[in-house]
């Protein structure tokens, strides 16, 4: 599991990762936010994964959610950032055959956006299936 965490939050802050990670200027977190933090930003979870052995290595399955906040006044700067959040996964590099480890998200459900307390937030799904050489 701490693989899978490390492969996703590198790709989402660094090369693949920059257009959502400059346009919520580097506010994306596992799990929870700190206290106070300013939107936009990005919030997400892993949630229970099927472990399973697959040839020489270890495959896992199950789901990843991103809980996207911002403080705009329109819902549409929701599904701006939900937007950039799939064409960020959508150009994840690195994912080859030569790769020991190897992590592919999907999208399988859009959110819609939702108004409270002054922030607009989205959740946005997507099915996780990882490929790594050793737990």
């Amino acid at each position: 599991m701490k693989q899978i965490i490390k492969i996703v939050s590198d790709r989402l802050k660094t090369a693949g990762g920059t257009l959502i990670n400059d346009a919520v200027t580097g506010r994306i977190y596992l799990d929870e936010s700190p206290a106070d933090v300013a939107c936009p930003m990005i919030v997400w979870t892993i949630g229970k994964l099927k472990r399973e052995k697959s040839f020489n290595s270890i495959s896992y399955t199950g789901t990843i959610e991103f809980l996207i906040m911002t403080d705009r006044i329109s819902a549409d700067n929701a599904y701006l950032y939900a937007d950039k959040l799939k064409v960020t996964i959508d150009n994840w590099s690195g994912n080859n055959a030569t790769d020991t480890s190897r992590v592919f998200l999907t999208k399988t459900d859009a959110g819609v956006p939702l108004f409270d307390a002054d922030i607009w937030t989205i959740t946005e799904t997507y099915s996780l299936l990882a490929f790594l050489s050793s737990d």
